[in-house]
């Protein structure tokens, strides 16, 4: 008798994944198609009318959070409190589904750009959708040319408009936190910009890397106190603390 709850628990289990996965297939995969081949339209069009990047973000933002919605996905954000209005921020975060991009957009309530890995601009449509937004693309096996796309990137950093990396320049596939890159804590130091660590947890559980198999569930994303880069210019390992202390952060919550 004591294994009848279990069996209960496995059965209830099976039939959700099937009831959800028919879900998926049948309306969430064409859903996100549809809005994002929509949405995406726009965004280009509007792109070519004005130089301004503040509608499309308003649009990629509904993108975002109308795909988590229809995905079922909860997000619980606290320390908003920590972003300085108009204020511009290298952000960080880690990095562990490709669904953080979409909580990013759906937590962060002011205009960012994303450095991404070039691969990214060859996807048909999508590819061309990230570089109207602005988003810079990188050659992460190209020190030359990574260094050229960061030199771009500053340029937009201004009037309250940040930057956001993924440190780890790629998704975990353990979950735990990977080895940072400098690029992010190099432009900080150079520009002299704060620097906004923030640790998002979840959104593994909601889909794992090389899966399409969605999961229901709540994530939680923490935006930490930003770190004042004026406060290492005098040390000579300054690059490397920065990074130490973001790291230092985002483990805190993870």
């Amino acid at each position: 008798m004591k294994n009848i709850p279990s069996e209960k628990n496995k059965i209830t289990s099976l039939l959700f994944d099937f009831i959800y996965g028919l879900y998926q297939w049948v309306f969430l995969f064409p859903f996100i198609f549809v809005i994002t081949l929509f949405l995406g339209t726009a965004i280009i069009l509007i792109s070519y009318i004005t130089r301004s990047k503040l509608f499309s973000h308003t649009l990629a933002t509904w993108w975002a959070k109308l795909i988590l919605f229809f995905s079922i996905v909860n997000i619980e954000c606290t320390g908003a409190e920590n972003i300085t209005r108009n204020q511009s921020y290298v952000i960080v975060a880690n990095h562990i589904s490709a669904y953080d991009i979409f909580i990013m957009y759906s937590c962060l309530k002011y205009h960012f750009i994303v450095i991404i890995k070039k691969e990214i601009r060859k996807v048909p449509f999508f590819g061309l959708l990230c570089e109207r937004l602005g988003h810079i693309y990188v050659d992460r096996y190209s020190g030359k040319q990574a260094l050229l796309s960061l030199n771009r990137a500053k340029h937009s950093i201004k009037n309250g408009t940040s930057i956001l990396f993924f440190p780890e320049g790629t998704r975990s596939k353990t979950g735990e936190l990977g080895n940072f890159k400098y690029g992010a804590f190099r432009m900080a130091h150079e520009l002299n910009i704060p620097i906004l660590p923030i640790t998002i947890s979840g959104t593994r559980e909601i889909l794992k890397p090389n899966t399409l198999k969605i999961r229901p569930g709540k994530v939680k994303v923490v935006i930490h106190k930003e770190i004042n880069t004026t406060n290492y210019k005098s040390n000579e390992n300054a690059i490397q603390n920065l990074m130490h202390a973001a790291k230092e952060s985002i483990l805190n919550d993870v």
